[in-house]
């Protein structure tokens, strides 16, 4: 019998133990399977669901609101999902029935558990997967939503622990998580209701030592069920790798077979990113290492100059926003102030043993609206290659003062080097984002900015989406090679300001404000406007200086 088991993660942790041991499933879970009506048999997507679904509704004279349509799309989502999760195990091999109940109440606990005896005789294995979140910051959390959380874990184990105390039980495993150990920004329920958890099983396991094994599986963040594409993004910045499904499945498969001497928990996790690693001394001044490698951060083989592998600047920023969200996940990177490029991060054993680097924040402000934390990257020997200022604050800024560059006023940009575009840059194709030159004048230009297909899709990697916002430092570096004949690279940003998340940006469009001096003095302005015409980010005084790409 397992609670949660007809969906998501605990479907294919079902699964895999079904390709290893014939054996009888009941899947517990709180959606009531329903019959589809047939106009809707043949959507496929969310999209065509929510409209089928309107469309039902109008001809019966309701109404619908958007909540009420999105909560009716996601249960047909999830009858289809149990349905086709019961088709696998049967195409399996294996018997399989599924029950809804609320596994919090005990007496429909008891109840469904007697069903079960009915109709596959008594329960030799017991997994407890259940789980639901709301997550808030703790002085915004509502009570309901907070026993919602914690009595799904919590309640839910006891119901089933009482309702099988006669059941020949020779396995119990409970899905608990690493964030009732290190905890996480807005999960202090669920983090509570997971330490409970793995207490139970320690009880558990030295009550019926010797006649059942008892684990709880304290998982890492999986890539699917309650991991959506926002969670998946804030673990992604704190270096914790998402842990993939046929990997999770066949974890537990391990755990619950496993002999060795009593171990009523273990942490099962993805390997940890290769920026990140555990602050060395005072978490509140901490350093962190920064390994570099192909193996790590192969889209570097895009950025070489004089045919030597560098790291980019928007790249150093990225990893300082990961670290930012990794220590304050419940606040927004907002500006990143006072870049200085000291010296470059030439990558001359990319492709061999690497290289190491050192990452250190500190916090230098801590106010009401936010606070600011310094950033230095340095090389082992101590030697200073960036500094940076990250601000944080709850929400993002709301932009004003900017003047649009108007293209009328303008000349139309057609690039007059025979030798094209690369003749100035040098970004391969994971970094070519300049796809379309707009317009040229004395004191400004645009284009527009989007991935490479030739790059293949485009994966979201980082706080930042660095290939676009990188392409504003090459539009930048166009018009000033138009303008001065000189080749210019970036040596600092006074302000970077973010106004809404650049994680992921399509086909934006760039604006350059140019002052062709290179003594430090005068700063270049770059827009990137989003496909609303709405400024998506800003960097004002960015400086270059004249350097021999070639």
């Amino acid at each position: 019998a397992g609670s949660g088991g007809a969906r998501g993660v605990t479907a294919a942790c079902m699964q895999a133990l079904a390709k290893t041991v014939r054996l009888k499933f009941a899947l517990l879970g709180t959606t009531r399977l329903r019959e589809e009506h047939e106009d809707l048999r043949s959507c496929e997507t969310e999209a065509q669901l929510k409209s089928a679904v309107l469309g039902l509704r109008s001809r019966e004279g309701v109404d619908v609101s958007p909540k009420a349509l999105d909560a009716q799309v996601k249960t047909i989502l999830a009858v289809r999902e149990i349905r086709h999760t019961l088709a696998d195990l049967d195409a399996l091999g294996a018997e399989a029935e599924y029950y809804p109940v609320d596994v919090t109440d005990p007496q429909a606990v008891e109840k469904t558990l007697s069903s079960i005896r009915e109709r596959f005789g008594p329960v030799n294995v017991l997994v407890h997967a259940a789980g639901v979140l709301a997550d808030k910051q703790l002085r915004d959390k509502e009570d309901e939503a907070f026993r919602r959380v914690f009595n799904t874990k919590v309640l839910g184990m006891e119901n089933l622990l009482h309702a099988t105390a006669r059941d020949p039980l020779t396995h119990i495993c409970c899905f608990s998580s690493v964030a009732a150990r290190f905890g996480n920004p807005g999960q202090a329920d669920y983090s509570m209701a997971n330490g409970v958890l793995s207490a139970a099983c320690r009880r558990e396991a030295l009550r019926r030592r010797g006649t059942c094994k008892v684990k709880a599986a304290v998982w890492g963040p999986w890539d699917g069920g309650m991991v959506n594409p926002a969670l998946a993004r804030h673990f992604q910045a704190q270096g914790i790798g998402l842990i993939q499904l046929e990997a999770g499945a066949r974890a537990f498969v391990t755990e619950l077979n496993d002999s060795s001497p009593e171990e009523a928990e273990v942490v099962v996790a993805a390997e940890l990113d290769g920026w990140a690693g555990r602050p060395v001394g005072d978490p509140a001044c901490g350093t962190w290492p920064v390994w570099v490698h192909h193996s790590r951060q192969p889209q570097i083989a895009s950025h070489q100059i004089n045919s030597r592998h560098v790291v980019p600047v928007v790249m150093a920023m990225d990893w300082c926003l990961r670290l930012a969200a990794a220590r304050f996940g419940t606040l927004k990177a907002v500006a990143v102030r006072n870049l200085k490029v000291f010296k470059g991060l030439v990558l001359d054993a990319f492709e061999t043993r690497g290289h190491w680097y050192s990452l250190s924040c500190e916090e230098i402000e801590n106010g009401s609206a936010g606070l600011s934390l310094k950033f230095h990257l340095s090389d082992l020997q101590g030697r200073k290659q960036y500094a940076m200022q990250v601000d944080m604050a709850d929400r993002y800024p709301e932009p004003a003062g900017y003047e649009a560059v108007s293209d009328q006023e303008l000349a139309s940009w057609t690039w007059q080097d025979p030798r094209g575009i690369q003749a100035v840059l040098f970004h391969g194709p994971e970094f070519k984002t300049v796809d379309k030159l707009l317009a040229f004048g004395p004191e400004a230009c645009s284009g527009i900015l989007n991935h490479d297909p030739s790059a293949g899709p485009y994966r979201p990697d980082g706080i930042i989406d660095q290939p676009i916002l990188d392409g504003g430092l090459q539009l930048a570096m166009l018009g000033l090679f138009q303008k001065t004949g000189k080749l210019v690279l970036p040596l600092g940003i006074d302000e970077w300001i973010f106004y809404q998340p650049c994680d992921a940006l399509d086909r934006v469009r760039c604006e350059v404000r140019m002052v062709p001096v290179f003594s430090g003095k005068a700063g270049n302005c770059i827009a990137y406007l989003n496909a609303d015409g709405n400024l998506a980010a800003r960097l004002n005084n960015v400086y270059f200086y004249p350097f021999n790409v070639n």
